[in-house]
């Protein structure tokens, strides 16, 4: 398949340096979200190559995934410590 789209991960020092920016809770689970964001940039790459007549041709990386990390931060601090444990170990969550 000849990718005409392709975005690469931002590097893991690079993405703990955001996270720190962010001056998320203690406790939150780095590698969780480091793995959200190579997984959602995987995905877009997939989608925006299989469909090419998407109008939409480009997604900055940086705005995904404060968005994914907003979102999960959003619903994962409402839930209990159990209930966190799981959703960190559920691949449909993911």
């Amino acid at each position: 398949m000849n990718e005409r789209n392709h975005f690469e991960p931002v590097p893991q020092d690079k993405f703990h340096e955001l996270i720190l920016t962010l001056s998320l809770p203690a406790g939150t689970n780095e590698s969780f979200l480091y793995q959200l964001h190579v997984d959602a940039l995987q995905g877009v790459t997939q989608f925006l190559n299989e469909h090419p007549a998407n109008p939409i041709r480009y997604i900055n990386p940086v705005v995904l995934t404060l968005y994914l990390i907003h979102e999960h931060m959003y619903y994962y601090l409402k839930e209990s410590e159990e209930k966190r444990a799981q959703l960190e170990q559920n691949q449909d969550y993911v």
